[in-house]
């Protein structure tokens, strides 16, 4: 049986625009929510970049192939573009991207040991640091950046699954209370500016902004055996329209008059999962009373002898650089110094040398 997220969504759609890499995840109940979520998407991007769409990219499923988009599409001029079945290669950048999504949203989602049915708030995580951070495709500029027009901040990021504890305001407690509470870190807000964090006790999802992180500990993080367990099943399952590819639109703006603005025109697409997530969730045990380390006898410890052997190396190396002379900087250092032979004869060679060019005249 499909797992429904916490807040009872069983897909998720991702939009993503071609020209700037900008993703948009939403998530649905059922298939035939994606038009509304497709129309607030388009709504968006164009009233942030200030271009219209042109081109709607997607495959046959009936998500997007209805009477209801086309209407919308002919309405608004938008040429709607669809991939052949059974050839997902046609909409390859929205497939490698729901594969990049996907796996990000696995690997943190088994680290930290939560419920498969935070899957959800997994994959808006990823999306939300993928659109945050540089790519190969934007080397120099994010995709939040390229649409929005300013630079991301990532000052709030922690790790996923994180120990957080939230204030408990004085007007929900008592005096004996407690004044923190504990939850876990699963995502942020659109803006990444509060957090949103999972109470295990309540099973809720709350966002606050003042909060106290232990980031390092993860009480629910899985044991090894697990993990290869986890990896070794199924996770997920494609949902296709009559046993086509994955839903994949994609689009590209321009502006009013359907020339685009100076840059690559955008495009955009989107697919669809269903999760079936088969890791098991297990609280590590907190080890009971401790035994005594044994130390060793302190009156026996010593030096090891590798240390000593460095010391006569050093030693050695130090006489080593006394006995290398110095160079002498007048006449009298050098007919005085141990080597005054070799000095005379090195100047009597120059003076030969001098006199054999003629570069001046003894008097």
């Amino acid at each position: 049986m499909p797992i429904p997220s916490l807040g009872g969504a069983n897909y998720f759609l991702l939009l993503k625009d071609d020209a700037t890499g900008f993703r948009i995840v939403s998530f649905l109940k059922t298939k035939d929510q994606a038009c509304e979520m497709i129309k607030d998407a388009i709504k968006m991007l164009e009233s942030q970049t200030g271009l219209r769409m042109k081109v709607f990219r997607s495959d046959n499923g009936t998500e997007c192939v209805n009477e209801k988009m086309s209407r919308y599409f002919r309405k608004r001029g938008i040429i709607h573009e669809t991939s052949v079945p059974y050839c997902p290669q046609m909409n390859g950048k929205i497939e490698r991207e729901m594969r990049t999504v996907k796996d990000c949203a696995r690997t943190i989602l088994l680290s930290s040991g939560l419920p498969e049915k935070l899957w959800a708030e997994a994959v808006a995580t990823t999306v939300t640091i993928h659109n945050r951070v540089l790519d190969k495709q934007s080397p120099e500029k994010t995709a939040f950046e390229a649409i929005f027009g300013r630079k991301p901040s990532l000052e709030i990021v922690k790790i996923f699954g994180s120990t957080a504890y939230a204030e408990v305001p004085k007007e929900k407690r008592k005096v004996w209370d407690r004044k923190g509470e504990r939850l876990v870190l699963v995502g942020y807000d659109s803006f990444m500016r509060k957090y949103r964090l999972y109470n295990e006790a309540t099973g809720k999802i709350t966002t606050e902004r003042n909060i106290t992180f232990h980031e390092y500990i993860q009480e629910n993080a899985p044991t090894e055996e697990e993990k290869e367990n986890y990896h070794q099943g199924k996770d997920t399952e494609v949902l296709t329209d009559d046993e086509s590819t994955p839903l994949g639109p994609q689009s590209i703006l321009t502006d009013d008059e359907s020339t685009p603005l100076p840059g690559t025109p955008s495009t955009s697409g989107a697919t669809w999962w269903k999760y079936k997530l088969v890791a098991k969730r297990r609280k590590i045990p907190v080890p009971g009373d401790h035994s005594p380390r044994c130390l060793r006898d302190r009156g026996t410890l010593k030096k090891p002898d590798y240390y000593e052997a460095k010391l006569a190396n050093i030693d050695e190396q130090s006489d080593l650089v006394d006995d290398v002379s110095t160079e002498p900087n007048t006449y009298e250092e050098a007919i005085e110094s141990k080597d005054s032979k070799h000095w005379i004869h090195a100047m009597n060679d120059e003076m030969d040398s001098h006199d054999k060019n003629g570069t001046w005249d003894l008097m």
